[in-house]
């Protein structure tokens, strides 16, 4: 459960990371592995899992669907970087308001590892957008994939999972933490965003929900 929980802080802090200059709706799907048997057992709950990311230049919200685990958003102030997270699931529903820095880091955080960066030549396409494959390597000889595109504008500031010598934003791309491994893949990609945008960015916490620190969370043996 604590790996899992490390999962929903890593998104919560890809959200600012991806924040694009326009403004527009991603959606992708989400398939979870892991080499840990115990946590490969607990999977079968994410089974259906989708991520979806709506932008303005001023605000950002990540939407992430767990399957039977836990559905969880983020909203953050691209310019304070004031954020709330909102989780609902077998705890019953709990809010994490804070700073998206602080909240992105974690205990075993040290010094930014090295990372080796190849770009392979090869393209595809995802959602109608032209990607270009980067393969990332680390120090210990993990390597990850991702595939991204020149014709979205983004900012990448303070993204703890890519490289300044990506060139792009990816619409597919693995994810590595504690054990698990995310493959994301852009479903579709819109040039607008449908909804009340003061509701979609809002960073009250609505009716219902409980709100509490990061530390309490981990207490409750996330």
């Amino acid at each position: 459960m604590k790996k899992l929980f490390s999962l929903f802080i890593g998104l919560a802090s890809l959200a600012y990371s991806y924040a694009q200059s326009t403004e527009g709706t991603i959606k992708y799907s989400i398939e979870f592995s892991s080499s840990d048997p115990q946590v490969q057992a607990q999977l079968s709950m994410l089974g259906g899992s989708t991520m979806t990311q709506y932008f303005t230049p001023n605000f950002s919200r990540i939407q992430t669907n767990m399957g039977m685990f836990m559905n969880n958003s983020t909203v953050i102030d691209l310019k304070s970087k004031e954020s709330v997270m909102l989780m609902e699931g077998m705890m019953g529903k709990k809010a994490v308001k804070g700073n998206i820095d602080e909240l992105g880091k974690s205990e075993e955080d040290g010094d930014e590892p090295k990372i080796e960066v190849e770009k392979t030549g090869k393209t595809k396409k995802i959602a109608g957008f032209k990607c270009s494959q980067y393969v990332l390597t680390t120090e210990e000889g993990a390597t990850m994939n991702y595939w991204t595109t020149t014709e979205l504008t983004a900012a990448k500031t303070g993204n703890k999972f890519m490289n300044d010598k990506v060139e792009g934003f990816p619409l597919a791309f693995e994810l590595s933490t504690n054990g698990l491994l995310m493959k994301f893949t852009a479903t579709e990609v819109l040039k607008e965003i449908k909804g009340d945008k003061a509701s979609l960015f809002s960073l009250s916490i609505p009716d219902g929900y409980e709100e509490v620190s990061i530390d309490d969370l981990k207490s409750m043996g996330m």
